[in-house]
């Protein structure tokens, strides 16, 4: 357990415990890598620091449109996203299909996993074995021009 209050003890060295920063450095990346959760500094655009209560706990940005993965000339958001493993119900999730990568709300029904789109529209219905959560979007920043 760490505080952000320094611990001194007068009986031996001065031990200091490292205060807990207000903000995080996250990888702003390209696209999710083959190999993720790992990646390389290639994979990184730039690194963006943010403040630690607004990334709520995400450890990468990730280019999104909408509720797709495909960029936009108009718009670029970007999402935060955590990594999750689990299918978390009714939440925004990073999920891998067999053809890429969709950033969609996650419902499970009948023993399927049920992809919505942004307006709440049904968009794929699959089998819990062919998609994968990846993450979960904590946050999105919209590009408004």
């Amino acid at each position: 357990y760490e505080t952000a209050h320094r611990v001194y003890n007068a009986d031996k060295e001065t031990e200091l415990l490292a205060p807990q920063s207000n903000s995080v450095s996250l990888p702003y990346l390209a696209s999710i890598p083959a190999g993720y959760p790992e990646f390389n500094e290639a994979d990184v655009i730039e690194w963006w620091t943010l403040p630690r209560r607004y990334a709520k706990g995400a450890k990468y940005l990730v280019r999104c449109c909408g509720d797709s993965m495909k960029g936009s000339v108009e718009y670029d958001d970007l999402c935060l996203i955590k990594p999750e493993t689990e299918f978390l119900d009714g939440k925004v999730m990073l999920v891998k299909v067999a053809d890429g990568y969709l950033i969609k709300r996650i419902r499970k029904e009948a023993g399927k996993i049920i992809l919505y789109s942004d307006n709440n529209k049904k968009y794929k219905a699959f089998t819990p074995q062919a998609v994968f959560p990846i993450g979960l979007v904590v946050r999105k920043i919209t590009d408004v021009q």
